[in-house]
């Protein structure tokens, strides 16, 4: 639950901050790339963001 608050709150400042600077507030693909920028405890042990963490699974079924 704790990502989930965290995502939420940036979606917020990333919408507020998108609008700003584009005058769009409503470009969810370009707000989904910043919060997969966001580092999660889950994947500490490994690629620590989902960006990271996509990468390396396209990249391991790429290689099979």
């Amino acid at each position: 639950m704790g990502i989930l608050n965290e995502f939420v709150k940036q979606a917020e400042f990333w919408l507020a901050a998108y609008a700003y600077e584009k005058g769009d507030d409503d470009d969810l693909l370009a707000i989904s790339a910043k919060l997969a920028e966001t580092p999660c405890s889950p994947l500490y042990k490994g690629p620590v963001s989902p960006d990271k963490a996509l990468h390396e699974l396209v990249k391991a079924g790429a290689q099979t």
